[in-house]
């Protein structure tokens, strides 16, 4: 499996802020803030996420 080092520091405040995001007028604008972080992150740093996987860690469509 290839090793890939942890978020770069931006991208780790991104989050942080994102969790700290308060949820007294909507109960999930803390979920919602997460979810649009995580996506952005996704396009900026794509070798820090993994595909999705079986409980296995078989890649998606593997037969194994």
């Amino acid at each position: 499996m290839k090793q890939v080092w942890p978020l770069p520091p931006k991208a780790q405040e991104e989050l942080r802020q994102a969790a700290a995001v308060p949820i007294d007028k909507d109960p999930d604008a803390r979920v919602k803030a997460i979810d649009r972080t995580t996506d952005k992150l996704r396009v900026l740093f794509p070798e820090h996420f993994r595909d999705e996987e079986d409980t296995n860690g078989n890649p998606p469509g593997s037969s194994e």
